[in-house]
């Protein structure tokens, strides 16, 4: 049970149907989304950003997907989500740790064949004293606008006083993180990048390898491959997702949440929904409740505002949503799609994350990584 979802222990065609909801996973459209944006990188190779569990879909199963497809280069946040991608890909991908080495986690560093990305002086001294033993190579993180993790210029003057040599502190690659990239006018990124070399001018250059380009980085690759240095590493596009509105990146869809409907009733006029009462019918309506709540990740800012799809026909979520549990409106789908047992999608078709994160005021990266693991998961190659 590799990655402790019912789907590695249960035989989907015989099993019997026991969950009201499931996610399904499309680890060969996750595949062709990394082919994709490998070839809109420009010059750079493509790695990938797996950190968050793959973005929800699951680190194991994604990460071997992206392997086999050709990702030679990953990306996640921790030193132990290193540690369950390397049992995953097995020990010729490179494996960076976004947050850098603490002193407690060298041991995993050490096993596991990871490689930190420093993100201040007190790391930077950390690796240089335990480089050896641990036989990797760090990336150096550049602070270019962010004003959060990496080092500022103040640090990188210190750095050039000091006569830094890259080899000495065992760093093979540079990078640093577009604040800005995520709009179609590339102004912003394209200064960060100058700031960006600048800096690397500072450190000197020698045979360090240079990275700066996430999902949205890569879309302006296109235009600007001066964008792509050596390596970029989307996150969001892998899964599916535009980076914002216009980027336009061939991307398919690698997820479907649904569930089963598990009461219908009719409502009439004037009858509140849910918690609270905080919504009320303003017609004779057909309720239809769903065993999906916040306790599954379908957050409660979607409470009257998310909306469905059956079988290309809209239903909106009407009430509160709960933790378990929430009430569509059916009035206006055919009665024979709306039946107890019948499928509904709640992210997927009509009901895109882009979609569904716009009416609850957030970003589609916060409901694809909020997503339960009560909900199982399906994968299909």
């Amino acid at each position: 049970m590799a990655d402790g979802t019912i789907s590695e222990t249960w035989d989907q065609q015989s099993g019997p149907d026991i969950v009201g909801a499931r996610l399904d996973i499309d680890l060969a459209a996750l595949a062709d989304n990394w082919r994709n944006l490998a070839k809109q990188s420009g010059p750079a190779t493509c790695g990938a950003a797996v950190k968050a569990d793959a973005y929800g879909l699951g680190m194991a199963p994604a990460g071997r997907a992206l392997a086999a497809a050709g990702c030679e280069t990953f990306f996640v946040s921790q030193a132990a989500e290193g540690l369950a991608l390397r049992q995953a890909v097995g020990p010729d991908c490179t494996i960076y740790i976004l947050n850098g080495p603490l002193e407690s986690a060298l041991p995993a560093y050490r096993q596991a064949h990871l490689s930190p990305v420093i993100n201040d002086l007190g790391q930077l001294a950390l690796w240089r004293d335990n480089a050896a033993t641990i036989g990797t190579r760090a990336a150096l993180h550049l602070d270019t606008g962010m004003q959060r993790l990496g080092l500022s210029n103040s640090d990188c003057a210190t750095l050039q006083a000091e006569g830094f040599n890259a080899a000495e502190y065992g760093i093979g690659l540079v990078m640093s993180h577009l604040a800005n990239a995520d709009q179609p006018d590339p102004t912003d990124a394209l200064a960060q990048n100058c700031l960006f070399e600048d800096q690397i001018d500072r450190l000197g250059r020698g045979a360090l390898k240079q990275s700066l380009c996430n999902s949205a980085g890569v879309s302006h690759c296109r235009q600007h491959d001066e964008l792509a240095h050596d390596i970029t590493r989307p996150g969001i596009a892998l899964y599916g997702v535009q980076p914002y509105r216009g980027a336009n990146l061939k991307l398919k869809s690698t997820v479907k949440l649904s569930a089963q409907i598990v009461q219908i009733r009719a409502v009439p006029a004037g009858c509140p929904i849910g918690y609270g009462g905080a919504h009320k019918v303003t017609r004779d309506s057909v309720i239809a409740t769903l065993p999906v709540g916040y306790g599954d990740g379908y957050i409660r800012a979607l409470s009257h505002a998310g909306l469905v799809d059956i079988d290309g026909h809209v239903a909106p979520v009407v009430g509160r949503v709960s933790m378990d549990l929430i009430s569509i409106d059916v009035t206006d789908v055919p009665p024979a799609l709306v039946q107890q047992g019948s499928p509904v999608t709640l992210i997927g078709g009509k009901a895109s994350l882009e979609i569904l994160a716009h009416q609850a005021g957030t970003i589609p990266y916060e409901l694809l990584t909020g997503l339960s693991h009560r909900i199982p998961r399906f994968y299909s190659a």
